[in-house]
């Protein structure tokens, strides 16, 4: 990995590899497999004060999961707008083994994909000056899983805030809901069984009530902040995680309603749009 020492990009010409380079002023460079740093091209030279990873969700993508625009078609619209707008922070774009299915691509139980994510960013040197992370759904119980399994590594040591947009700290019932349905089908829906993730959102997972409980120790011991970012219900279909199921539960913690549904609440219009306003804001804060 001989471009791991040049990443702060200071008297480093930082080229990107063929198809990592986005159109406009953001370039998108690979470190490692599933994981980019965007960097505008005419950054003023200044001395980054940290990092700030962006983790999607169930079957999404760094690609995907942060812009409205086709796959494809453009660079992840608002991950770039933080790399212009808080040039103190370097914003990192990881991809994790989330498929709904083995059958739809690579699928890894919650701590086996946080651990596979863990590995990727200690390849990047993560950890050597404050993290702040946004989990998207899923992306959120995996943050909250790698820093209960690095929590004795300087990436844990080292993190400052965590953002939860639409996170199911308590499970959803639309994935239990996911689960009977595939017991009850012939064939159309068998292979929602072989899904390890569904299994882990249930509602009231038992796993899930443990990772939350290791999780806020630690997070109250290391006096991490935290903002939450909640949906709006679908018309006649309800919320997919509902607002008491996406309040992480900590006194540190901001809870803001959106009117979203689940997949566009990541997904903000514009630099005038509350999440994006919000999660300025929160990096500005723990900057100060």
């Amino acid at each position: 990995m001989g471009t791991t020492a040049g990443f702060d990009g200071e008297g480093t010409d930082q080229r990107p590899r063929s198809g990592d380079e986005g159109p406009g002023e953001i370039r998108r460079t690979k470190v490692v497999d599933g994981l980019w740093f965007l960097q505008p091209r005419r950054r003023r030279r200044r001395r980054r004060i940290g990092d700030v990873v962006l983790v999607h969700g169930l079957g999404g993508s760094s690609d995907s999961t942060w812009t409205t625009s086709p796959r494809g078609s453009d660079r992840p619209a608002w991950p770039s707008w933080l790399a212009e707008d808080c040039p103190d922070w370097r914003v990192w774009l990881a991809d994790a083994p989330t498929a709904l299915s083995p059958w739809f691509g690579s699928s890894l139980a919650c701590t086996d994909a946080a651990n596979n994510l863990l590995m990727r960013l200690r390849i990047a040197r993560l950890g050597q000056r404050p993290v702040a992370w946004i989990g998207h759904s899923l992306g959120g119980l995996l943050i909250k899983a790698l820093l209960l399994e690095a929590q004795t590594q300087p990436l844990s040591r080292k993190t400052r805030g965590v953002i939860f947009m639409g996170t199911p700290h308590w499970g959803s019932a639309w994935a239990t809901r996911g689960l009977w349905l595939a017991h009850c089908s012939r064939w159309w829906l068998r292979w929602l069984r072989s899904a390890p993730l569904l299994h882990e959102l249930r509602a009231e997972s038992p796993g899930l009530r443990d990772l939350h409980t290791r999780y806020r120790r630690l997070a109250a011991a290391r006096r991490w902040r935290h903002r939450s970012f909640s949906e709006q219900p679908l018309r006649w279909l309800g919320s997919i995680v509902p607002p008491s199921s996406a309040d992480v539960g900590l006194a540190d913690n901001d809870s803001i309603p959106v009117a979203a549904d689940h997949l566009t609440l990541c997904k903000p219009a514009s630099r005038m749009s509350i999440v994006y306003r919000g999660t300025v804001d929160f990096l500005e804060q723990l900057a100060a």
